[in-house]
């Protein structure tokens, strides 16, 4: 039997892109934590870096109105 561990991908995505957002400390205690773990690759996301419109909801629906 094989004792190799396998290698796994972990992506990270932070959704949150208003002003003053916590996520990123989170995202950072989480990457320093796992990267003591043999065997794994963070990839992260953040969406605050994308080229994202400022509304992304658009016109409200008749019924939410």
């Amino acid at each position: 039997m094989s004792t190799q561990r396998k290698s796994r991908n972990v992506a990270v995505i932070v959704g949150s892109t208003r002003q003053g957002r916590f996520a990123p400390t989170i995202v950072d205690w989480f990457t320093a934590y796992a990267a003591g773990y043999e065997g794994i690759t963070i990839d992260v996301i953040d969406l605050a870096d994308r080229p994202l419109p400022a509304n992304l909801h658009g016109d409200p629906l008749p019924y939410v109105a």
